[in-house]
């Protein structure tokens, strides 16, 4: 019976014939398909020294940074350039909201305040008050409230009925 350490050796040893036999087989093979030394015009065979200075002319420094450096379109090693990016669309200078009238109550005091959501924020207050950009509380009633801009003009919101308003982003 064979022990671990011999049964190791055996199996090195079968490694290294049939590695030796696969190098020689190779070796004879590459002895066979070996070209001949190409002949002179004059009859010989070209010396080991100028098959030399052939290689040496073929692999000199001159030779290769004669060679084509250009990017190579259809070669992967060098990228295209890309266009440049299309310019951003300007910012927009204006926004449309929905405005909400849902009612109102009269404090101690006398005031009435409106509930009114302008967007996704609920604004409570007075007559003055301002609801969304540009627009404020003109006056408060039971059933409609009435907004009025910069410029002058009435908007009347009718109790829960929304109503789109365009407003400006960007005021000064």
């Amino acid at each position: 019976m064979l022990t671990p350490l011999s049964k190791r050796i055996v199996l090195a040893l079968l490694m290294i014939l049939v590695l030796g036999y696969l190098g020689t087989e190779v070796w004879r093979h590459l002895r066979a398909a070996a070209p001949s030394p190409p002949e002179l015009p004059g009859g010989g065979a070209l010396s080991r020294i100028q098959r030399l200075r052939q290689l040496d002319e073929t692999l000199s420094l001159g030779a290769v940074t004669n060679l084509a450096w250009a990017p190579d379109p259809r070669s992967p090693l060098f990228a295209n350039p890309s266009p440049p990016p299309a310019p951003a669309p300007p910012p927009p200078s204006s926004a449309k909201i929905e405005l909400l009238y849902q009612g109102h109550y009269v404090t101690s005091a006398g005031e009435r305040r409106a509930y009114v959501q302008a967007g996704d924020r609920l604004v409570i207050g007075p007559a003055g008050t301002e609801v969304a950009a540009g627009y404020a509380i003109a006056d408060i009633a039971l059933r409609q409230l009435k907004l009025k801009d910069a410029a002058g003009s009435e908007l009347v919101l009718e109790f829960n009925q929304k109503k789109s308003v365009e407003v400006p982003l960007n005021r000064p």
